[in-house]
């Protein structure tokens, strides 16, 4: 009985224990504070809100600016071939006296020669073929089939690319082109190839040969066409002053290197 009192007392002083208020232990934060926090929030969304914006017209711009660059490039930025033709065009005017008068192809044609024997360079396709250890035509090295600002840009090339490039600018100036192939056997047996072209002027056909800039011309100075050369000869202009012209084939007769394109045994193959 006496136990059971004892327990019932710590009962009831248990009851009447109270534990600090939640407000006590977890004060509430004062009114103001709460209603500053959510200001402060939603300026912070509106400031997002702002940089968004703000990020999106400086892309939109960056955009805008980046294809009037390179508007303004192409504009302004000549290709390799756009410089070759003007450049040309320039020295034929200036051979004429005259930047209003036509064109004559002779002049043309033979401007054109001298840009490309001075700007597609044999040696440097050579050095190539060291450095690679690969015959013409290899992997390594430039295609046949490059575009004429690719070779031009890369002032590398041998025949193939020489005659491409030739044959681009005097069409760009307005006379017709068609190519020169000739097939022939070496001194030591092999086959051999070359490229050239012959321009269509004052109504009849006139070759060149843009790797060597070698062509020929009769008793009055006109180019002749390389039938009329075979048949019948001419007088031989080379440039002298070229590099590639002061590298001779020593195994070719006489060490020219082009013995070939007046040699009665060489097939000779033209092409539009």
């Amino acid at each position: 009985m006496k136990r059971q009192v004892v327990l019932l007392t710590l009962l009831v002083a248990a009851a009447g224990f109270s534990p600090p208020a939640l407000a006590a232990t977890h004060p509430k934060r004062p009114a103001s504070t709460v209603h500053q926090l959510r200001a402060e929030v939603q300026a912070l969304r509106r400031r997002i809100r702002a940089l968004t914006g703000e990020r999106r017209t400086l892309r939109a711009a960056l955009v805008s600016a980046t294809r009037e660059l390179t508007r303004l490039k192409a504009g302004t930025i000549p290709t390799p071939f756009a410089v070759a033709v003007e450049q040309v065009r320039h020295e034929v005017q200036w051979a004429e006296g005259s930047t209003t008068a036509p064109l004559r192809g002779q002049l043309v044609a033979e401007a054109a020669l001298d840009y490309v024997v001075g700007h597609v360079s044999t040696g440097a396709y050579g050095y190539l073929e060291l450095v690679y250890g690969e015959p013409p035509g290899g992997p390594d090295l430039p295609s046949y089939h490059e575009s004429v600002n690719a070779v031009l840009g890369s002032q590398t090339g041998i025949c193939v690319q020489a005659g491409r490039t030739f044959a681009a600018l005097v069409r760009r100036l307005g006379f017709p082109v068609r190519d020169v192939g000739f097939d022939y056997v070496e001194p030591n047996g092999e086959p051999g190839a070359h490229a050239a072209a012959e321009v269509y002027y004052g109504g009849a056909w006139h070759f060149f040969d843009p790797t060597f800039g070698q062509f020929w011309t009769d008793a009055a100075g006109d180019v002749l066409s390389i039938e009329a050369v075979r048949a019948n000869g001419g007088n031989e202009h080379r440039d002298a002053a070229s590099f590639t012209n002061l590298i001779e084939d020593t195994e070719s007769p006489s060490a020219l290197d082009t013995w070939f394109e007046t040699d009665p045994a060489t097939t000779v193959v033209y092409a539009r």
